[in-house]
This record gives C-alpha cells, structure tokens and sequence, in this order.
C-alpha cells in the first residue's frame, strides 16, 4: 500500500507524527479563536489527508465543508479516516467550482509545494473563489527562519519559500491588507534547540547536497525517482523525525512582532469586492 503521509510531503495524525501535529494544531487552534465558521461554506485547498477540516468541523460543526487536493492516495485515506466530511480529488491551480462560492478558504502547508508562477495562478484561483468579504487563510513557511534565507529547503518537497515581502507583495495582488501574523516557538528553550538544529543542517556541505538534490528533483525523472525513494524508505523504517526534540501545540505563540523568529507565516486576508478587482484590472491594462 502507498505511504502517503509521514515523509517531507504531508502529514497525518498518526504515531510517529506528533512533532509536525503539534504545530499544525496549534495553528487550526489559533485560527479557529479568530474565525466564526458557523454556517459558513468552506473550501480546504490541499487538503492532504484530512484532518484540518475535521479538527475545525469538530469545533463548528454547523457548516458547509469541502476538502480537494490532486493526491487520490490522499484523498482516500481521508474520506476513510473522516468519512462524514467531503473531500474531492481536484488541482487547487483549476478550482472547479464558481466565483464567489465559498465565505473561507483555508490553505495550510501548501503554497511552499508549488513554483512561483503556480503561487500567482493558485492565490488567484482562491481569490476567485471567495465571496466579498470572505476571508482566506493561508500558512506557508518563512524562508527567513524555516530554511535561514536560503533558497534550498530542508524539506525537499518545498519548491519555493517565500519572504515577509515577498508574501506581502503574493497576497496584496488580490486581498485588501493582509494580516500576516508569525508563529514561532514562545518556549524559548524549544526556540533554541530548534535553531541550534537549523544551524547544523545549513552548513555549506549539506546545503550543496541538497542542492544537488534539488536540481535532480526538478526534472521530471529525477522527482519521479526521488519521490519513489522517499516514500519507499518512509514504508520500510516508518515516518521522517522531523524535531530531534519533543514538541506540544501549547509551545507556539502567534503575532506579528516576532517575525525574526516565526517559522511560519499566517496569513488571514479579507476578499476584495469585485467591482473594485475590476476596475483594477481596468486601469493597469490586464
């Protein structure tokens, strides 16, 4: 059977994982005291196996959910895990689903996954998505912190890593200012352990092999056998450690004055009116 979680790719909430689960229910926490979704219509995009919408339904359990994501192994393992909740294989880059369709958008962990022409096309296709007045709420790492400014990431499967400006300049395209709030470790000995790792694994060598590996990946075959390996070694000796330490969603913090120290970004961003898109479009000549 596919491994389809556990190895750099996406996640799940299953043994072994509890690193990366800390974090990413820290956020669903922190997002969910900020959002109303009652009654809303939301729309997961990269969905992956699941558990966002369900850990969200189970707190706002009266709402429309739908989860699509291009990954069918995915898909399935969450329509079994979740079977009460909608999940759909669909490409977020070619939503098929009308303007103005949905009051929120979520997309966790999923803007690092595609190139910087495909961020463009997938933040417009949420943009066109939503209602006036919506909100999307997207998370994606900070190159600054997560990979230290360098282009190459620790996790191979991340294509393109953006800066604070350059996240900014991604969402005001499409979105009335943007909140971009930080999250970062608050316990500070957790904080320290996690840059001292950061350190060793950007040293000059290791930043070469990854390049290297980076370079391979970006052809078709050399991505087609990489992704063949990671998951077979995933399969034999069980999910990838993501933290040499452990971690619990109490030890993360959220704002948006500690962005030297933020791994990732949270970006909760309000719809523009469409009229106004329009007239935009109008006079830059689009």
């Amino acid at each position: 059977m596919e491994v389809v979680h556990g190895h750099g790719e996406r996640f799940a909430p299953e043994p072994g994982q509890e690193a990366p689960m800390a974090e990413q229910f820290a956020r669903l926490d922190f997002v969910c005291g900020q959002l109303d979704f009652t009654d809303k219509k939301v729309l997961d995009c990269g969905c992956g196996t699941g558990y966002s919408l369900a850990h969200i339904a189970s707190l706002f359990p009266i709402a429309d959910y739908v989860g699509i994501d291009p990954d069918q192994g995915a898909i399935d393992y969450a329509v079994n895990r979740y079977p009460s909740m909608e999940y759909v294989v669909m490409n977020a880059l070619d939503i098929k689903f009308p303007a103005a369709s949905f009051d929120i958008v979520l997309s966790f962990e999923v803007l690092e996954h595609l190139t910087k022409p495909e961020q463009a096309r997938y933040v417009s296709e949420m943009a066109r998505v939503l209602r006036p007045g919506g909100t999307l709420v997207l998370s994606t790492p900070n190159r600054d912190v997560f990979s230290l400014g360098y282009t190459e990431s620790l996790n191979p499967y991340h294509l393109s890593e953006l800066t604070l400006p350059e996240m900014r300049r991604l969402l005001d395209a499409h979105f009335q200012d943007p909140t971009i709030y930080g999250q970062f470790f608050a316990n500070v000995a957790a904080r320290e352990k996690d840059f001292a790792q950061l350190r060793n694994a950007f040293t000059s060598w290791k930043r070469l092999k990854r390049h290297t590996v980076g370079t391979l990946r970006r052809s078709g075959i050399g991505d087609s056998l990489y992704t063949r390996y990671e998951r077979l070694k995933s399969a034999v000796r069980g999910p990838r450690t993501v933290y040499p330490f452990t971690i619990k969603k109490e030890d993360f913090g959220f704002d948006s004055d500690h962005m030297n120290v933020a791994k990732w970004f949270l970006c909760l961003c309000a719809a523009r009116a469409k009229m106004v898109l329009m007239w935009s479009a109008v006079f830059v000549g689009v």
